[in-house]
């Protein structure tokens, strides 16, 4: 979802956490995305490495795998990852 956030929508959440997602009929719905800035403001990436931070750190206390705080942010980043 950050990434197609990113890519698609050229916006980061900048305040994403788990209090920003709801679940419902077995999907997972991202809202308060009102405060998104575009992906070329100034604070962007910034604000793009905390909602990783912060994303990373909820899943990781859940027991979930997740991918390196850099890893994550290069997925999303990541112009030449194809959709396939």
């Amino acid at each position: 979802m950050m990434r197609n956030l990113y890519q698609t929508c050229k916006l980061v959440h900048g305040d994403l956490s788990e209090y920003n997602l709801l679940y419902h009929d077995k999907q997972i719905w991202m809202i308060d995305v009102s405060q998104s800035v575009e992906h070329d403001h100034p604070m962007a990436l910034d604000f793009l490495r905390r909602d990783c931070v912060v994303m990373n750190d909820f899943f990781r206390k859940n027991k979930c795998y997740v991918l390196t705080t850099l890893k994550l942010f290069n997925f999303i980043t990541d112009i030449n990852i194809l959709e396939d």
